[in-house]
């Protein structure tokens, strides 16, 4: 006898597809003859435990799908709280607050980044390119590599971002801030970097302005749209205008970001921890 969940698992499970992989055959395009399929060889445990592995990975994607609308629900809410913040209109303290009216430009230097392999596996330093920052975020394992850099300044700082300037017109103006955690780290080209030169601004509260929904649609807005890409120059987004208070305040806002993205890295681990435990059942519980 066999258990209709166990089997419909069973089929999608690492071992069968390898199998199906083996029997495949051709060259541009595989196929599979219907004979071998049916002449293969699948183990199946009783039928008690089939139902109750059936239960289970269904389950583990009752409880993935329950996580993932969670995490979505949960970006909407820290979308708008960041509206809020940043319109200062979250709590009755930050009422009249007086802002700052300034051009990124006069605020950052903004620079391009050096050549190198960005395909390069290994080297003495890792070199940042577009995928390094393509979650929002810096992400070590997605960078290039080079051995020697002449230009001591183009090592990144803490608290610098990176900024994505040639992209497709739904990445561009994506950025992450670098933190000490990245370091050392050289400034590849394709991304711009933004080194904070007014100490009226922190790099946390830039951040979060350059990823609120107005000043993406304004990069976008004056972006040059091009066939596969587009992008936007260093004059261009220099004259970017953007809005800030004082550094107290500031303060308070990054705060408050802080403790939000906390919370939604911890539901991210969790979706990523029953990702791992799902693929781990599938892997063993299926011969």
């Amino acid at each position: 006898m066999f258990d209709n969940l166990f089997n419909s698992y069973n089929f999608r499970s690492p071992n069968f597809r390898r199998k199906m992989y083996i029997l495949a055959q051709g060259i541009s395009r595989y196929n599979i003859s219907k004979k071998a399929v049916l002449n293969e060889t699948i183990c199946f445990p009783k039928i008690s435990e089939q139902k109750q592995i059936g239960k289970l990975i269904k389950l583990m994607n009752s409880l993935l799908s329950l996580q993932q609308r969670k995490l979505e629900l949960e970006n909407k809410l820290k979308k708008q709280i960041a509206f809020y913040l940043y319109s200062f209109t979250l709590t009755p303290n930050f009422k009249h607050i007086e802002v700052k009216n300034k051009k990124l430009g006069d605020i950052v230097d903004i620079s391009n980044g050096i050549m190198g392999d960005s395909q390069k596996k290994s080297g003495n330093f890792k070199l940042t390119r577009i995928e390094t920052i393509s979650n929002g975020k810096i992400d070590l394992s997605r960078t290039g590599y080079i051995d020697q850099v002449s230009d001591e300044k183009k090592f990144l700082e803490v608290g610098d971002i990176l900024y994505s300037n040639i992209n497709s017109l739904t990445h561009i103006g994506k950025n992450a801030i670098v933190k000490e955690k990245h370091l050392p780290l050289v400034h590849g080209i394709n991304l711009f970097r933004l080194h904070i030169t007014n100490n009226q601004i922190t790099p946390n509260y830039l951040h979060g302005l350059l990823n609120l929904p107005k000043y993406k649609w304004w990069v976008k807005s004056h972006a040059n749209p091009a066939v596969n890409q587009a992008s936007i120059n260093k004059t261009e987004l220099s004259s970017l205008v953007i809005k800030y208070p004082d550094l107290d305040i500031q303060n308070q806002i990054n705060n408050i970001n802080y403790s939000v993205a906390q919370y939604w890295d911890i539901q991210y681990s969790k979706k990523e921890s029953l990702c791992q435990l799902k693929q781990f059942l599938l892997q063993n519980l299926f011969i």
